[in-house]
């Protein structure tokens, strides 16, 4: 009986005492990618040849790095799965390519969201007509870059070309961009009047000449990791004319200084750790960007210094229910600043990339300080959950596969606004908790596209039904 005891004990230590199972990563190999390069898919991987994981971990790494290559944005659909069995393990992925060339022409009006252009059609006013075209160039020599070229004439007239190269510094794991950017406008908004636009303009000569390009570096520490470095230069040239234009009998303060130019040259670091799974409609994950842009000296204009914080996370709460919340913070150090560089609600130009613009509810408002806080938050329901629908009687293969989904949603916004500037133009809703509540749905479409339909109360009881097309919490 002793030694029945004893031998049980000594099997039941050798048992335990046995390593755990895991798989090692031998071979990985790619399809579908002829033009793409293979080291643009294997640096989006959690794991490469020679990785020992635990085999408990292995399905959820091989979801994670399926999610992370299909972020590219290059395929219309990734596959991942195994051909051998553990513990040495091929790794198969098939990345089957998307178009990449894309023009299209642009016709429409210069607004500055979906409500002012719905209000511009009802008034019948078609004043900002504008019109040209866009031709978008992905990947390029199969390096994922892209090049964007935009031409656009009538009511102004712009010129914007962009370069971005991620990876162009292979050893250090490095991307690159640039760009450059021009446009005469001979309408503006000056300001605004308790939080409405107020548009001036000069159909004789240009208002503004805006001319800036800029060039950045990115360093990737990690997947999740990077650190973001740009400089900029940007050069404002108005009329004579805008020192007479007012408001109400006061003078629109839209520069710091008279002589109809300033320019100046920006640095900007900023620090994002960046865990979400789909980039272009996230459903788990968390995202946090640490910003510091400074502006001059030496340029003519004013020096003043913004810093900002974003925070958004995404909480799966089971097979149809999500929860979304984030927070975001720009602070603006600096007394004087032209009234375009501050920050601003519902102008199409958030404060640093990445970042929303929007508290829903005050579309029809464009709202300007130096000190600002958002807070929101956001519960999804799934119609249909996200997923690929493929469409073999279409004949061309780039376009067969089919991002879908379909997500019924309840969201409230919160917002805070002050301007600690000598330049104060409007005070409307300062200082004071601003609050958007409602209910819309989220439709997920073909390229990752998104259309968002939603009736929003705000806190001065006004409803109303926005379109967007972007993630409110990013």
């Amino acid at each position: 009986m002793v030694m029945a005891g004893l031998l049980s004990g000594v099997t039941s230590c050798a048992l335990y005492a046995q390593p755990p199972a895991v798989v090692i990563v031998g071979h990985i190999e790619l399809t579908g990618n002829t033009r793409t390069r293979d080291w643009v898919i294997l640096r989006e991987l959690p794991f490469q040849v020679g990785d020992t994981v635990l085999a408990g971990d292995w399905d959820a790494l091989l979801a994670q790095g399926r999610t992370l290559v299909y972020n590219l944005g290059l395929f219309t659909e990734v596959t991942a799965d195994t051909l051998s069995t553990p513990p040495l393990t091929t790794v198969r992925l098939d990345c089957p390519e998307r178009w990449y060339i894309f023009g299209s022409p642009l016709l429409g009006l210069a607004e500055r969201n979906s409500y002012d252009i719905v209000q511009a059609f009802r008034r019948g006013d078609l004043r900002r007509l504008i019109y040209g075209g866009t031709a978008t160039w992905r990947n390029v020599t199969g390096r994922n870059e892209t090049l964007y070229l935009g031409l656009q004439g009538g009511f102004s007239s712009r010129l914007d070309l962009d370069y971005q190269a991620p990876g162009l510094i292979r050893r250090w794991n490095t991307d690159v961009g640039g760009g450059f950017h021009y446009a005469r406008e001979r309408e503006l908004i000056l300001g605004t009047v308790s939080g409405v636009p107020q548009w001036r303009n000069l159909f004789t000569e240009p208002l503004r000449t805006q001319v800036a390009g800029y060039f950045f570096l990115r360093k990737r520490f990690s997947l999740y990791n990077s650190l973001l470095l740009e400089a900029r230069y940007q050069r404002y040239q108005v009329s004579d004319s805008l020192y007479q234009m007012e408001a109400g009998g006061v003078p629109f303060r839209y520069l710091t200084q008279r002589g109809g130019v300033e320019q100046w040259p920006s640095w900007m670091i900023g620090w994002v750790h960046d865990t979400r799974d789909l980039r272009g409609f996230p459903q788990r994950g968390h995202k946090l960007g640490l910003y510091l842009r400074a502006h001059g000296p030496g340029g003519r204009g004013p020096v003043f210094t913004r810093v900002g914080i974003n925070w958004a996370q995404h909480i799966p709460l089971g097979r149809r229910w999500n929860l979304t919340w984030g927070t975001q913070h720009a602070l603006t150090i600096g007394q004087v600043l032209p009234w375009f560089e501050k920050s601003l609600l519902h102008a199409g130009k958030p404060d640093f990339p990445g970042q929303s613009e929007e508290i829903r509810g005050y579309e029809p408002y464009l709202l300007a300080g130096t000190r600002l806080h958002l807070a929101k938050t956001e519960l999804k329901w799934a119609l249909f959950s996200f997923r690929m629908v493929h469409l073999p009687m279409i004949p061309f293969k780039q376009f067969q596969y089919l991002p879908a989904g379909a997500y019924i949603t309840a969201f409230m916004d919160l917002g805070y606004l002050a301007d600690k500037s000598i330049i104060v133009q409007d005070p409307w809703l300062h200082r004071q908790l601003l609050a958007g509540t409602g209910v819309g749905l989220n439709l997920i479409g073909g390229y990752d596209a998104l259309l968002r339909v939603e009736f929003t109360r705000n806190h001065l009881g006004q409803t109303g039904l926005y379109l967007h097309t972007t993630v409110p919490i990013k």
